[in-house]
């Protein structure tokens, strides 16, 4: 008995597993183990035939799908591309969300891992927004959940600052007439070493520079321009006498306000704290 390919094993399970919602294909051209990762289930992959197999068929019988055409197939290897359309009709409550009867297009593009003659991984790729919007109610909590917010990727200092009422300032420098060439550039490690510091506080925002290296601007969130001014009286240099700072406070721009005020929308991340909130 000759045995089949990868191709005609991931052609099959498409064709009639997916295609016919058929769970004994499932069975017999499915790995045990196989891990799926498809929009059907957003928050994990699924693990296990039985795992995706009751997953594929609660959608199948709520979604049963016509008009099936398999567009494309590519092969690299025991990987093969599977590339389909079909028309799904929403014709039973799905995950608490009503059927609509509404004729729904879909297509996706399956990449099959086949191993000693059974799929061991499928990853689902999709365009298929009418069936996403229509079930965004029950989707919804399922994506966003596990998404991070910018603030994981700020400074912990900062983090731990969060809620206080801060001052957003603008800082700039400038060399004093002591300032020369060599003794700005021999003390450059320490005054580095400073910077670091201060944004790993949450003191500095962000931090940029001219193109001649002459002068810095900057972005703080400091309680007063005081405090700010005495924190940065540590730089090095403007222990020195080499440098010194001019601090302006900042406060939004009501424009800018407005169109989030029009919009229903919270304040961007970046608005001054207790600013037009």
């Amino acid at each position: 008995m000759t045995q089949s390919t990868a191709r005609q094993i991931a052609e099959r399970f498409i064709r009639e597993g997916i295609a016919k919602a058929d769970g004994a294909i499932f069975d017999s051209l499915v790995a045990e183990d196989v891990v799926v990762e498809t929009g059907l289930s957003p928050a994990q992959p699924n693990t296990g035939r039985e795992a995706y197999k009751a997953v594929f068929l609660g959608f199948a019988d709520a979604w049963p799908v016509s008009d099936f055409t398999v567009h494309r197939i590519d092969e690299a290897g025991e990987t093969i591309f599977v590339e389909f359309t079909a028309t799904a009709t929403f014709a039973k409550d799905y995950y608490g969300v009503p059927a609509t009867r509404q004729l729904v297009p879909m297509r996706e593009l399956h990449r099959l891992d086949v191993r000693d003659g059974l799929i061991v991984r499928n990853l689902v790729g999709a365009v298929n927004l009418p069936f996403e919007f229509i079930m965004y109610p029950a989707l919804r909590d399922a994506v966003l959940a596990p998404l991070r917010t910018a603030d994981a990727l700020l400074p912990q200092a900062a983090l731990e600052r969060e809620g206080e009422c801060l001052m957003r300032i603008f800082a700039t420098s400038r060399p004093t007439p002591l300032a020369t060439p060599e003794n700005l550039y021999e003390g450059m490690d320490e005054e580095i070493a400073k910077g670091r510091q201060f944004y790993a506080e949450g003191l500095i925002l962000q931090a940029y520079m001219d193109p001649a290296y002459e002068r810095t601007f900057m972005i703080l969130e400091a309680d007063s321009i005081e405090a700010a001014r005495a924190r940065f009286s540590e730089y090095p240099q403007v222990s020195a006498g080499l440098i010194e700072f001019e601090f302006t406070p900042l406060i939004g721009m009501p424009a800018i306000a407005q169109v989030h005020e029009q919009r229903g929308q919270a304040m961007p991340s970046w608005w001054p704290a207790g600013d037009g909130e």
